[in-house]
This record gives structure tokens, C-alpha cells and sequence, in this order.
């Protein structure tokens, strides 16, 4: 399944196809690898993806996967979403015919968010701190209304 945006950057209905499909052998070999870690051990992935045109124009994508649990399937299903990183005026003009990994970043379940050990102090002040007695609301810090005029 693949949604109207992703089909016309490609020019093509992409329903139904092999997602394995227009990448070369090794990339392809690196994406089944991913894909296992992803259904098997419920891990994400973010891929950068180079997107190759038949006249040698290449776009910067990336895409990221992530497990999909339904109750009562018995197994694991991949989502996953794609984006051009710039939109150059020939996308969705120029099919991709091709792709490419450029970068490959795995999230495993187990990784806690850096912000978890980090200094209360590099935290964002505006959100609020969870503490042992329950929820610290912080005070915003106070806005300044700044008003440039232009002239001629």
C-alpha cells in the first residue's frame, strides 16, 4: 500500500508492488536484514534514500519504518513513510526508477531518549519535569512582543 504522494513522486502506482523492488543487490540485502530486525525485535529504522531518474537526476529522501503490531494477525507489519528532503522541479515528472541507501540509523526498543539522562538543565524549560511527587509545571519564561518596520 503506498500512499498518493509517495505514487506521484514516482510516477507510478507503487500498490501492490515488492517494496524490494528498484533497489541494487546490496541495498537490497541491507533492507531484508532491516526488515527482519524490525518485525522480529520491534526495532525502527531511518534510512536516508538517494532516488535515481533514468536522466541521472537524483533526489534525497528519507524514510523511516517502524513495526505495527495488530492484535489477533500473530504478526508484525512494517509502516513506514518517505518524504523528499528538497523538491526539485522535475519530481513526480521524471519517474525514480531507482534506489539507493545513503544512510542507515536502527532504533532498538530497549534505547532510552537522550534527553532521559541529561541535566535537568538542557531540558527544554517550556515542558513540564516528571518528579518522584508528580508533575513540576515550570514557569514560561516571559515573551517579548518585537516589531520591525520597514521603510524604503
Amino acid at each position: 500500500l503506498a500512499g498518493t504522494r509517495l505514487c506521484s513522486t514516482h510516477c507510478r502506482e507503487l500498490k501492490g508492488r515488492n517494496f524490494l523492488r528498484g533497489w541494487n543487490d546490496k541495498d537490497r540485502e541491507a533492507l531484508t536484514s532491516l526488515i527482519a530486525a524490525i518485525t522480529e525485535d520491534a526495532a525502527a529504522a531511518v534510512i536516508g534514500v538517494a532516488g535515481h531518474t533514468e536522466r541521472k537526476q537524483q533526489v534525497a529522501m528519507e524514510m523511516v519504518l517502524l513495526p505495527l503490531n495488530v492484535p489477533g494477525e500473530g504478526r508484525i507489519r512494517v509502516l513506514g513513510a518517505a518524504t523528499p528532503m528538497e523538491r526539485p522541479y522535475w519530481l513526480g515528472v521524471h519517474p525514480i526508477l531507482g534506489q539507493s541507501i545513503s544512510s542507515l540509523r536502527l532504533v532498538w526498543p530497549d534505547e532510552r531518549p537522550y534527553f532521559v539522562d541529561s541535566p535537568a538543565s538542557t531540558l527544554n524549560p517550556i515542558l513540564p519535569r516528571f518528579t518522584a511527587e508528580g508533575i513540576a509545571m515550570p514557569t514560561p519564561p516571559r515573551m517579548r512582543r518585537k516589531i520591525w518596520f520597514m521603510t524604503r
